[in-house]
């Protein structure tokens, strides 16, 4: 029995492939360094100075205030240090949210 062959043939187009995109060049290092002063969610009370630049989907990019948001209990969270989640609201829209771990 033949194995059936996968693949797309020529002239098919994925439907979900985008004709027009921007690529971002993304430092790990940098990005991390910039969260170690992170004020905690339930510690701090203000507005934080950590800003951090996200692009959206159309290519601008958005500043947005971070606060460290752990879902860990203090006592996993102790136990993984390296693992943060973080939580953070647009410096010009505070209705336009992010959420991410590193």
């Amino acid at each position: 029995m033949e194995k059936p062959r996968l693949g797309i043939s020529e002239g098919v187009r994925k439907s979900n492939m985008p004709s027009d995109y921007k690529l971002f060049e993304f430092d790990y290092t940098k990005f991390k360094s910039k969260l170690i002063n992170v004020p905690k969610r339930g510690e701090f009370f203000g507005q934080s100075s950590v800003i951090v630049s996200v692009p959206n989907p159309d290519g601008t990019l958005t500043d947005y205030r971070i606060i460290e948001a752990s879902n860990f209990e203090d006592i996993l969270q102790d136990k993984f240090p390296e693992i943060r989640s973080f939580a953070g609201n647009a410096v010009d829209n505070s209705g336009s949210v992010i959420r991410f771990s590193v």
